[in-house]
């Protein structure tokens, strides 16, 4: 849990979003090399779903590090495993989900296709993966979000592709309600001291919201992101001008009583409070995050925009 403050007035700047790029599928013609990991059928394979998700109009599926840890260590079992083995004595995936500790998730849904000397296995995984109406139905489902992926070639050529897809236990949809609740109990607690209630900014919740996720997805609890960017590049990156600006962040294990003990923990650290109970902001943006270790990532912007003045 961390408090950030700045009062500094700055020019304005355009918030530049990146977007994703396809891997090209290049390496289909290159030497197998027997139990090494093939990085690049998972960057196609995904490229692909994710491009069929735009289709449809559904976010993208972010691709986690632990899932992409498990898809491996799973891939390269099987890929050791005696043929006559391989798909009969293979955990579930809800089994290995707990066995590594990634219990944070509602669903999980599992595709695993073997191959050897296939022209395109990008293509032939693709049909594999179409061919499982579970698995197939998960890659394609509004309500999928995280993803891991891995390619390992066995000794006898055979080659392993793993793709493991989950939901999250708090939907978007339950994010942005976190979101809404936590404005409104910040208020409350405004409120409860005479000051005046604060004013949502949509632009400040997107900027807060982008943080949390970062942080979820990073691996870092911090202001001040691993790019060296702090609270007032990131409003300066959005074009947001301030007179005042200070930031609360703080990381809860799981949804039970989220809001409650978020608050609670705020009120609880004087730098923390300060912020809320500044009397001379004005406007406000929160944003949650649900992180790849299954914690939920507040954030919450506390400003004095320019126009203000």
């Amino acid at each position: 849990m961390l408090s950030w403050s700045e009062t500094r007035c700055t020019r304005a700047a355009r918030f530049l979003t990146g977007c994703a790029a396809s891997c090209a599928l290049l390496a289909a013609t290159l030497p197998a090399q027997a139990g090494a990991e093939r990085e690049w059928i998972p960057l196609e394979l995904l490229a692909r779903v994710q491009n069929l998700r735009a289709e449809i109009d559904l976010e993208p599926l972010t691709r986690r590090a632990p899932l992409d840890d498990l898809a491996r260590a799973r891939a390269g079992k099987l890929a050791r495993a005696p043929q006559s083995e391989r798909l009969s004595r293979r955990v579930s995936i809800d089994d290995a989900l707990a066995s590594a500790g990634l219990t944070q998730y509602r669903r999980a849904r599992e595709m695993v296709h073997l191959q050897r000397h296939h022209p395109d296995p990008v293509d032939a995984a693709l049909e594999a993966w179409r061919a499982g109406r579970k698995a197939w139905s998960a890659a394609l489902g509004a309500e999928t979000s995280g993803v891991g992926a891995a390619a390992v070639m066995g000794d006898d050529g055979w080659l392993v592709v793993v793709v493991i897809l989950v939901e999250d236990r708090l939907s978007r949809d339950a994010l942005d309600s976190l979101e809404d609740r936590t404005f409104e109990a910040i208020n409350r607690v405004r409120q409860g001291y005479f000051l005046a209630p604060l004013i949502w900014l949509p632009d400040l919740g997107a900027i807060a919201r982008i943080h949390s996720q970062n942080m979820g997805r990073e691996g870092f609890f911090d202001h001040v992101a691993p790019d060296g960017r702090g609270p007032a590049d990131r409003l300066r990156r959005a074009g947001q001008r301030f007179l005042k600006l200070s930031e609360n962040i703080v990381r809860i294990s799981d949804d039970d009583d989220a809001i409650d003990r978020a608050v609670e923990a705020w009120l609880s650290s004087s730098g923390h409070r300060r912020n809320i109970l500044d009397a001379a902001v004005t406007h406000t943006g929160v944003g949650v995050a649900i992180g790849d270790d299954g914690a939920l990532y507040f954030t919450q912007l506390f400003v004095i925009p320019v126009d203000d003045e």
